[in-house]
């Protein structure tokens, strides 16, 4: 399949590589006002392996320029997931007081070292960059962190600075025993161990923890105030199958991490708090030096990402989300993502008490559709929708016929927001890409509002002020441009549409 055939399923507002695979994203920082994003990435060929770490940059986290090749794997090792931090005291010694380093702590999966390490052992490595991340050095010393005895499955560290300790908090994973385990350090080159963090509850013995991330999140309407979240990728245990990502809110008191509540022993992933529905947002991450907690994910689903029919790249990476917490009417705290600003719009429409007939569905206006179609922009459409009403269905990137396009659902009665991708257009070809998705949307003051920001190959979903999140790819047809607002049963109201278009 050639770049050609699948040019009208290459993002505009999404990173993706030029060519080949990518996955998880990895140490993304802001530096000089450039943001950096690292991610799993194999420079031979569209599926897993050969994995090293890729390099893009971005001065507003929405067009990005592919970078040279970070860190290349070699025959005696693999560069898996991890992080990146400006040593901006020059802590480890590795940089010097005027030039301080850049820090990568990644994962090496050593190989092919008879005498050295055991093939397959998984431990954590640094890299150091003293010019902003253009060139990377493997410090002489790696590895700076193995266990005993050594692993095949521990990975994906992460750094959280622990402000009243004054010293750095890595988290990583032992994936196949579904435990957390965090580190302290002052120089991000001796580690101490901490605690183990595995809560009771939801595992399963097929799963794997991966991509462990602890972080401070400011609480909505309390100045001053921040909670702890412990963010967990799993896969397999998604919501809808494969890979999927939760939180638990809680307390760290530098050695250890309590939830405030979790659900008893129960292997009802329900019960737990996603935070995506959907079931393409993976290894989610959060960037460092930002102002405030900006995280970004790889749009992609473990059961069937390797056969996505993109090419020559396959792998895309979410909108970056701005995360916070918010106090709910019980005094809980749940994770709000929000997504960043998408510029200044090419064309903006509004419209407002729309009220669709059964069979006769309302339609986006061609004129705004015709002059900036979905292969040119992408859409960002605002609905409030009266929950009063029977159900409503927001139906995009659709065909004039209405045969094929990609379905959002609200049921008032059911308080469900649904995505049907069965019809969105040219299937993966694998029975796990499932096409109906269901995540739990009550009205907010009288209203059930949605964000839905839609690129050429997916669809993301911000409910709720941010509270709940769905995202899916999809492949088009290359004639579906319609977008349409409908009713099942005649008294479906959207109280206010507004369609914006960005490049």
């Amino acid at each position: 399949m050639s770049l050609q055939e699948t040019r009208q399923w290459r993002p505009l507002l999404h990173y993706a590589p030029a060519r080949n695979w990518m996955n998880d994203p990895n140490g993304p920082i802001l530096i000089d006002g450039v943001y950096h994003l690292f991610y799993q990435h194999n420079p031979v060929e569209p599926v897993m392996g050969y994995i090293s770490w890729g390099h893009a940059t971005s001065r507003d986290l929405l067009h990005w320029q592919e970078e040279p090749i970070a860190l290349p794997s070699t025959p005696q090792e693999q560069i898996y997931s991890g992080t990146v931090i400006y040593d901006r005291d020059n802590r480890s010694g590795l940089g010097t007081a005027e030039n301080p380093p850049l820090l990568a702590l990644y994962t090496s999966v050593f190989r092919d070292m008879p005498g050295e390490q055991e093939d397959g052992t998984q431990a954590v490595s640094v890299a150091v960059s003293l010019d902003r991340g253009a060139h990377w050095t493997r410090y002489a010393y790696n590895p700076v962190l193995t266990l005993d005895p050594v692993s095949r499955n521990f990975r994906d560290p992460a750094l959280c600075w622990y402000e009243e300790g004054k010293y750095w908090v890595l988290t990583a994973v032992e994936a196949e025993q579904q435990v957390v385990k965090l580190f302290r350090s002052t120089d991000f080159l001796h580690w101490e161990f901490l605690s183990d963090f595995r809560p009771p509850g939801y595992h399963t013995q097929e799963m794997l923890w991966e991509v462990p991330v602890l972080a401070r999140l400011p609480i909505e309407g309390e100045a001053g105030r921040s909670g702890w979240v412990m963010i967990v990728s799993v896969n397999p245990g998604g919501l809808t199958g494969g890979s999927g990502t939760f939180y638990y809110v809680g307390d760290f008191d530098g050695t250890v991490f309590t939830p405030e509540e979790h659900p008893a022993a129960t292997d009802d992933p329900w019960q737990y708090r996603w935070m995506d529905y959907g079931p393409d947002n993976y290894a989610i991450v959060c960037f460092a030096g930002t102002a405030t907690p900006v995280s970004i994910g790889w749009m992609g689903n473990w059961n069937y990402a390797n056969q996505t029919p993109t090419a020559p790249w396959r792998g895309q990476m979410t909108l970056p989300a701005h995360l916070s917490l918010a106090r709910q009417g019980d005094g809980s705290l749940l994770m709000k993502q929000k997504p960043l600003s998408l510029g200044a719009p090419i064309e903006v429409f509004a419209a407002s008490e729309i009220r669709p007939e059964v069979g006769t569905p309302w339609r986006l206006p061609d004129s705004v559709a015709d002059c900036t179609d979905f292969a040119d922009a992408v859409l960002d459409l605002q609905l409030a929708i009266d929950p009063a009403g029977d159900v409503v269905v927001l139906t995009v990137v659709a065909t004039e016929d209405g045969r094929f396009g990609t379905e959002i659902l609200y049921d008032p009665a059911r308080q469900e927001l649904v995505v049907d991708r069965s019809r969105s257009g040219v299937a993966v070809p694998n029975a796990a890409f499932t096409t109906r998705h269901v995540a739990p949307l009550s009205p907010q003051d009288g209203s059930v509002c949605l964000r839905v920001i839609v690129d050429r190959s997916s669809v993301e979903i911000f409910a709720a002020d941010g509270l709940v999140r769905m995202t899916e790819v999809v492949f088009p047809l290359s004639h579906a441009t319609t977008v349409t607002l409908g009713s099942y049963a005649g008294s479906a109201c959207f109280r206010s549409v507004k369609a914006r278009w960005f490049r």
